[in-house]
């Protein structure tokens, strides 16, 4: 299974080199290795997987993430990325998946739409439109709980067909210890590009059904009561973006049930949590200077 993993490691460095991107937002440089040396050397058969490891899952994680940074570009704002990544990360301490493979990392990037994205294995991409509609550090952690809680659920592998996936690791094995020519390793990259591509548009436009948004502002209710944070921020925001007037306003509400039905459904939430954190001078502080 950890050939297996390097292969798909391998696979998607390949992808991304083809693809043109070089965007890493800190996780490393996988465009240099190489698909022949990855696979040769052993003669073993790899069983095909059935389920998506956590390493796997934050490759592809990864290639998801460079493909939306293709769309939307990252801010180049160092202080803010910083401040973004603590916040998230005291909120991921706080979820039921506290530690992924390659570590969380948030971002923003460039959008006016109201948006965020949850990518497999725990990158969460946040725009400048959502970010504009947030007023306070708690309503910030209400957003990241929100798409962490995804994360935590691994709801962005929900678009893989396990089939597919399987077949993927069939053809991998079958061709172990077989130097690839560029046609064969084409084909690979192609392959697993598609299941790539399947995430990425779940992600980007056809988003998580309503029962997975449900679920993941129910656990941000409990993330960010655990963390300290005011659960009653994320309704915050989320009038703040009903209300915003903008003709985009309803892309991050979208997949959802309507504004009022899921604020009341939060309000349902955070009454049964029976805490209600007071608003913290050095929060807004922070936030002030690091966002704002």
């Amino acid at each position: 299974m950890k050939k297996f993993t390097f292969i798909v490691a391998a696979l998607i460095a390949v992808a991304l080199a083809w693809a043109g991107s070089s965007h890493a937002i800190g996780l490393g440089d996988l465009n240099k290795i190489d698909v022949n040396k990855a696979v040769s050397g052993t003669k073993q058969i790899i069983e095909a997987s059935k389920d998506i490891t956590p390493s796997e899952e934050y490759y592809i994680g990864r290639a998801v993430a460079a493909n939306i940074i293709s769309r939307y570009p990252l801010v180049e704002n160092p202080a803010q990325t910083t401040y973004l990544n603590e916040v998230g990360l005291t909120v991921a301490r706080a979820s039921d998946k506290p530690y992924t493979y390659g570590g969380y990392h948030f971002a923003v990037v460039k959008s006016d739409t109201p948006n965020a994205f949850a990518c497999p294995g725990g990158i969460v991409l946040i725009t400048t439109g959502l970010l504009k509609s947030v007023k306070s550090e708690d309503e910030l952690a209400g957003v990241l709980a929100h798409e962490i809680a995804h994360v935590a659920h691994s709801d962005g592998v929900s678009a893989i067909k396990k089939s597919q996936w399987t077949k993927l690791g069939v053809d991998v094995a079958v061709e172990v210890g077989k130097d690839y020519t560029p046609s064969q390793a084409k084909a690979l990259t192609d392959a697993f590009s598609g299941t790539v591509a399947d995430v990425t548009k779940q992600v980007l436009e056809s988003g998580y059904s309503k029962s997975a948004e449900k679920n993941a502002d129910e656990s941000a209710v409990s993330y960010l009561t655990k963390a300290g944070y005011d659960p009653r921020a994320l309704v915050a925001v989320l009038e703040n973006v009903s209300k915003s007037g903008s003709t985009d306003a309803g892309k991050w509400l979208s997949t959802h049930s309507s504004p009022d039905k899921r604020i009341a459904a939060l309000n349902s939430d955070i009454e049964k949590s029976g805490t209600t954190p007071a608003v913290d001078k050095a929060r807004t502080a922070r936030f002030a200077s690091s966002v704002k």
